[in-house]
């Protein structure tokens, strides 16, 4: 049994800080962040405080630094085991990856039973005012042109669940960065309706170009799926 106000934290991998923010919110502390990536360090720096962010590489940290800890948490990158594998070893790993994702899910332990439905795109961002070039409302709420759909490049539907955002060094594929019309028109995500998608609070500021925001947000775990996983493992560490 664990007993303490608040369980210490040593973040790895620590990216945007989208995992980082659910363990916050759920009451542990960090003692340190752990990433080598120059504006997701500036974003971690921004948010936390710069004096624990250690923008190092992860072989060469020094772990006995930051004392004694509780929990370790963070997100290996999954790209180099990604480009590490065959095209039919990738499909077979995302079929287990989905069939373990559904036995952790039917385990009432682990994830309560939930009847709340889909949020949808108008759910998260419909009440914010349409972004324009000068970022009026926010500077992280400007307006991007040129957005285009073809076939498997459609964006997301207002109306529908988001696509899962991505972090593509050559775009997305699947014109996850883009919002669609019931009418047809196509714009991309602004930073600000990217961060609600993945839903960072509003005053968690992220680092960089509209592009490098985007690739850190698609790259981060969405902060209330952090939180609720975080809050289930303090449960179980204090019982």
């Amino acid at each position: 049994m664990v007993k303490m106000s608040k369980l210490s934290c040593l973040e790895l991998f620590a990216g945007a800080g989208g995992l980082a923010k659910g363990l916050a919110m759920s009451g542990m502390q960090h003692k340190a962040f752990v990433e080598w990536d120059r504006d997701a360090c500036r974003t971690l720096a921004y948010n936390y405080g710069n004096q624990l962010v250690h923008p190092v590489d992860i072989r060469t940290f020094k772990f006995d630094q930051v004392g004694s800890i509780d929990v370790i948490s963070g997100g290996p990158p999954c790209q180099p085991l990604r480009h590490g594998i065959q095209p039919s070893e990738a499909e077979y790993l995302d079929l287990r990856a989905r069939q373990r994702v559904e036995q952790l899910i039917r385990q009432p332990s682990l994830f309560a039973p939930s009847l709340k439905p889909w949020k949808t795109v108008r759910d998260q961002i419909g009440e914010l005012p349409e972004p324009d070039t000068d970022g009026s409302f926010d500077t992280e709420h400007v307006l991007r042109e040129g957005a285009k759909a073809y076939p498997g490049h459609t964006g997301s539907y207002i109306d529908m669940p988001s696509k899962a955002l991505k972090a593509g060094d050559h775009g997305v594929p699947g014109g996850e960065n883009m919002i669609r019309y019931q009418d047809g028109r196509i714009r991309y995500y602004t930073t600000f309706e990217a961060k609600r998608i993945q839903t960072f609070p509003e005053h968690y500021k992220i680092s960089g170009s509209w592009t490098e925001s985007m690739r850190q947000i698609g790259n981060a775990v969405p902060v209330e799926l952090s939180y609720c996983i975080a809050s289930s493992v303090i449960q179980a560490m204090i019982m």
